[in-house]
């Protein structure tokens, strides 16, 4: 590796106006050898000096980042990945946009590797994703672990009582509470695993391996303040609709036996058979009204002390063909 004594004054001179995260590399045929870094990208990726990140390059991460922009820039000229997550030297995850150009310095050709911090809609209460920008995310990453070998679940956590949490506190105590668990969440599962939904309401992915220790922590966490329902949906990247999942998390959740008490529900095949009734009939109500599919019936109901029939109950039944 050279330091950057070393460069000559006019690659020095060029690499100074680079006033973004930068480094200068040769990607090899199993490494890649860094050659110059200012010291915004040194910031970013957390590392101390030179040494420290050409040591933080060599991890499996970076080495199959080196090859996906080897691929690029052999197909295009030039490599552009979006919203690429990765981890720091400090072990934070960071979101980042990077572009990857070709050039000549000191009659060598090397890769100039351009990184930009990537700033995702945040919700206003608790600084956690918003849900648009955590399917996006979180998918990107259940694709990465999934080629890992890694099970995934996705999590919905719903909070007990909370308009009458409001109506007792007031709304600002609310938001408080609101950005207490948020944050309880975000320390469990990470910032880019998490989210609000709507009102009190948040879900999380997180892999399978540990996760019921996790949630029997997390609850006895959140338990301090309020009641948590929370529920469970294994997801397999590829075959299950994500939207459907995490609304089938939620299901499972609200499916506790007791509502207003704190609990832990994994969705299963038997509310997947009851949650596919609910859909059909919701789907299918307007075709089964045109149809004739629904046909009342009356059922009498007669007077115990005259044993006459003095009303009838009208009953709707449901026939499909």
């Amino acid at each position: 590796m050279r330091d950057e004594k070393k460069i000559n004054q006019e690659t020095k001179m060029l690499f100074s106006f680079v006033y973004e995260p930068f480094m200068a590399a040769k990607i090899g045929a199993d490494h890649l050898e860094l050659v110059y870094a200012n010291h915004k990208l040194l910031e970013l990726l957390s590392c101390q000096d030179d040494q420290e990140l050409a040591n933080y390059l060599q991890s499996n991460f970076w080495q199959s980042l080196a090859k996906k922009v080897a691929d690029q820039l052999k197909e295009k000229g030039s490599a552009n990945l979006c919203k690429l997550l990765l981890t720091d030297q400090a072990g934070k995850k960071k979101l980042l946009n990077l572009t990857v150009k070709e050039a000549e310095v000191g009659e060598e050709k090397v890769q100039l590797f351009y990184l930009r911090p990537f700033s995702l809609p945040k919700d206003r209460v608790t600084g956690l994703l918003d849900l648009h920008s955590f399917k996006e995310v979180a998918l990107s990453q259940i694709k990465e672990l999934a080629k890992a070998g890694q099970q995934v679940c996705l999590i919905s956590f719903d909070l007990v009582g909370m308009k009458e949490y409001n109506n007792k506190f007031g709304y600002q105590k609310g938001d408080d509470l609101l950005h207490f668990v948020g944050q309880t969440i975000k320390d469990c599962f990470g910032e880019f695993a998490s989210t609000r939904a709507v009102e009190d309401r948040f879900y999380a992915f997180g892999s399978v391996e540990g996760l019921e220790e996790q949630l029997r922590k997390l609850a006895d966490q959140i338990k301090t303040r309020r009641e948590v329902r929370i529920g469970v949906r294994k997801f397999v990247y590829g075959q299950d609709d994500f939207t459907a999942a995490l609304n089938q998390a939620r299901i499972a959740g609200e499916s506790l036996d007791n509502p207003n008490e704190s609990g832990v529900v994994y969705y299963d095949d038997r509310m997947s058979r009851k949650f596919q009734m609910q859909e059909y009939l919701l789907s299918h109500l307007d075709e089964a009204l045109e149809k004739g599919w629904i046909q009342v019936y009356y059922q009498p109901v007669v007077r115990t002390l005259s044993r006459k029939v003095c009303n009838l109950e009208a009953l709707s039944r449901w026939i499909d063909p």
